[in-house]
């Protein structure tokens, strides 16, 4: 058992104790005693913070140059165990951050009245870091999940503004929905390392399917309820009303008539809210898939433009160059490799490569 997260947590739980008491007496005493340890923790790790800052400059740096990017490798673990190795250590940063940042905002909030618009943007940028956090972790661990995940992160944001009467025009509201949706989608095809986005298109039927299915099978579901029997003699008001109402209301067929009338305006209304969220639906799934082609194509492009690049410095200068083989790999994938391996003696040469680094 590690002792050594049980005592941070302890010595947390004793701090944020501390601060509670110092906050029910005097908050400028309370808010100086946060920055003072906020301080004399910085001081005391700077070494230590210097070191985890500079490992994962060096793992973004190893990432960036491909250093553990194996091309005989079909599932290059090696470089997705050093991607995932930066984001951990950056969203370490950053949730420590987040936690020191949103303490000292509520005591400034409490003590400066001034600072309150200030405090409400710098929470909504917090806010986005941490989304930002929490996407790239479940991006470079659970890459399919993340298109399921950022409409749900979208309806929170909405419900949020609709809940706090900031928006209260459900069109409007609607119209947030989808844009949040398709930014988040914008953002992560194109941030995203291009392993990822191949290995999102391959299940882009299937991504692109579900919701559609899930809707429809809903639709038929409703279309199968049947209609309910309608009585009004079994009203409590109606032995009040005049005899002609009463003699039109029993007659079992024009209350089958009323019934149809309730019932196709009713389902006329689902109809129409299950149809704008289909459209809403395809608009995010059009501009996800669009997103993801336009960075394949991207990408496929550069490994293109590199492997003609190598097919001339073999046929013309006799040269090969292993760093432009990784790109190749990396940015155009198994297809790209494939086309590579073609080229005579370059599997070989590959091969002899990889061999030699693994042996060091």
């Amino acid at each position: 058992m590690k002792i050594k997260p049980l005592l941070y947590l302890f010595f947390i739980y004793i701090w944020v104790l501390i601060l509670q008491m110092l906050a029910n007496g005097s908050l400028i005493v309370s808010l100086f005693y946060l920055l003072l340890t906020t301080m004399i923790l910085l001081i005391i790790n700077i070494k230590n913070i210097k070191n985890y800052l500079l490992n994962a400059c060096q793992y973004k740096k190893q990432a960036t140059l491909l250093k553990y990017w194996v091309i005989s490798d079909g599932k290059k673990n090696l470089h997705k165990k050093m991607v995932k190795k930066y984001y951990e250590k950056v969203n370490t940063v950053m949730y420590i951050f987040f936690f020191i940042f949103i303490i000292s905002i509520a005591f400034l909030v409490e003590v400066l009245t001034v600072v309150k618009p200030m405090a409400i943007f710098a929470l909504i940028a917090i806010m986005i870091g941490f989304l930002f956090c929490f996407i790239q972790f479940i991006l470079y661990r659970f890459p399919i999940f993340i298109t399921l995940i950022v409409p749900f992160i979208s309806f929170f944001i909405v419900s949020y503004l609709y809940e706090s009467n900031q928006i209260e025009n459900l069109i409007l509201l609607k119209v947030l929905f989808v844009l949040f949706a398709a930014i988040s989608y914008g953002f992560i095809c194109f941030s995203a390392q291009p392993y990822v986005i191949t290995n999102i298109h391959k299940n882009q039927l299937f991504i692109n399917g579900v919701p559609n299915i899930i809707l429809l099978i809903f639709t038929l579901s409703m279309n199968s309820i049947e209609k309910p029997k309608i009585d009004f003699t079994k009203g409590y008001d109606f032995s009040e009303l005049p005899d002609e109402i009463q003699i039109i209301l029993s007659n079992q067929e024009i209350a089958n008539i009323i019934r149809d009338i309730i019932y196709q305006s009713q389902m006329a209304e689902f109809t129409s809210e299950i149809t704008t969220y289909i459209l809403m639906i395809s608009i995010m799934i059009f501009t996800f898939s669009a997103s993801l082609n336009i960075k394949m194509r991207h990408d496929n492009n550069k490994a293109r433009n590199l492997l003609s690049r190598v097919r001339i410095d073999i046929m013309k200068h006799q040269k090969f160059d292993y760093s432009d083989s990784q790109k190749i790999s990396y940015y155009g994938g198994s297809y790209y490799e494939d086309q590579l391996f073609s080229i005579p003696g370059v599997y070989e040469f590959i091969y002899e490569i990889e061999m030699n680094k693994s042996k060091i």
